[in-house]
């Protein structure tokens, strides 16, 4: 390489990193400019439940809300408390602070695509997420998602690193993200023992020897355990012996998700409205003298009901599976209707309608070429289909996933124009 070849490298690389920063800048301008312009009253039901438990955190020192102890995963309240800490209950500072974790997902999401695919397609891709639609729309709503999306970013931009940082201490830190993931969304604990079996796989075909698997598995679970022993330990102690990894709804969800559709005497949702439920009319004083232990018999009542009404209709609830799918990977974005609405469309249309033929090719060419971590990518976002497909599908739970959704897209677009040199020149 001579000199002016090494030149003009230096200069591509310098300008490459100023325009992921560049790229960064742009999307927090963007959102900061939606939040503050947007109702102040711009959020979903479940909002004012994770205020109120990070005003309970400050007040109270208690986390709950609702008379709901096991409800929801500790860290969004926990990150929102420290903001009511210093500025009160504001619901544009709050939006405002989620907007610093949306803009350190675009840059890893450059930093994930730089690394499994190229760079050019890390920085297409971070231009995209800047300005794509739902992720600006999210970040002005106060549930988990903005978190969860920049927690499952990072833990997958660590995972995509162990052959080049194999050792037992980075393992630990993926296990602490991990479990920072886990506690912002209860679907991430699940994926804990496939993230596992993908890291010894993944130091087993770079022919570690087994005692160095051994340990990098070690420390990965260490980190996990340490991260989450003292939620977990809180909900040992408050359930009286019960082993709760994060949350303790599914029941009540369950029902309210997949009872409605199958139960013929449906009740919670029609009692509830009218301040009384059959369950609570039948044990109001321990409803009254013993709120933590009532509500973990509610939701362990309620999941033996829903369970019994999938093995007594499976065919109704394979059309709620069917159902649920459709809404999760929908074009345009709805939570529990149906009913189609032209700027929900429209949004839906720029935001991910126009990619989805360039996510199918991408997906047929890793499968063709068995590449390690773009196929990691594509389970990922089929394990969160497969979750959300049995339980409840709406477009917010696949917010997470979107980004990789969008680097397949983008690669799918590379692959498809490659003999044209497209993104080559461009790099």
């Amino acid at each position: 390489m001579n000199y002016f070849n090494i030149h003009e490298y230096v200069e591509r690389q310098y300008f490459n990193n100023k325009l992921i920063w560049i790229i960064v800048l742009v999307g927090f301008i963007v959102r900061s400019v939606f939040i503050l312009l947007f109702n102040e009253n711009f959020y979903l039901y479940d909002a004012p439940r994770y205020l109120l438990i990070a005003e309970n955190i400050i007040n109270k020192g208690e986390f709950s809300a609702f008379n709901h102890s096991f409800h929801s995963p500790p860290i969004t309240p926990l990150l929102y408390s420290l903001i009511i800490l210093f500025f009160g209950v504001n619901v544009k500072i709050i939006a405002l602070f989620q907007t610093v974790f949306s803009c350190a997902s675009v840059f890893l999401i450059f930093f994930i695509g730089k690394n499994v695919f190229s760079r050019i397609i890390g920085i297409v891709s971070a231009s995209i997420c800047a300005l794509y639609p739902y992720f600006i729309w999210f970040n002005g709503i106060l549930i988990t998602e903005t978190f969860a999306l920049f927690f499952l970013l990072l833990y997958i931009s660590m995972i995509i690193l162990i052959k080049k940082i194999n050792n037992p201490w980075f393992l630990f830190m993926i296990g602490i993200v991990g479990g920072l993931a886990n506690l912002t969304k209860s679907i991430f604990f699940f994926m804990s023992p496939f993230v596992l079996l993908f890291i010894i796989y993944v130091m087993y075909s770079n022919h570690q020897r087994m005692i160095n698997i051994f340990r990098g598995s070690f420390s990965f679970i260490l980190g996990l355990i340490l991260i989450m022993s003292p939620w977990i330990y809180r909900n040992y102690s408050l359930s009286e012996g019960r082993i709760i990894p994060v949350t303790k709804d599914n029941g009540v969800m369950l029902y309210l998700q997949i009872g409605r559709y199958l139960d013929p005497n449906y009740e919670y949702q029609k009692h509830m409205s009218r301040g009384s439920n059959p369950f609570i009319d039948s044990r109001k004083s321990e409803f009254e003298n013993d709120k933590i232990k009532f509500e973990l018999k509610m939701d362990d009542y309620y999941s033996q009901i829903t369970f019994d009404l999938i093995l007594d209709y499976p065919t109704k609830y394979l059309s709620i599976v069917w159902k649920n799918f459709y809404r999760f990977w929908a074009i345009y974005p709805f939570q529990y209707h149906d009913e189609a609405n032209l700027k929900y469309l429209i949004i839906g249309l720029l935001s991910f309608g126009i990619f989805v033929p360039f996510f199918i090719y991408g997906c047929v060419n890793i499968f063709r070429e068995r590449s390690l971590y773009p196929s990691l990518l594509i389970l990922i976002i089929i394990y969160f289909t497969i979750i959300h497909s049995l339980i409840l599908g709406m477009i917010r739970y696949r917010i997470p996933i979107d980004p990789l959704f969008i680097l397949i897209s983008v690669y799918g677009i590379d692959r498809l124009f490659t003999t044209k040199d497209i993104f080559k020149r461009l790099g």
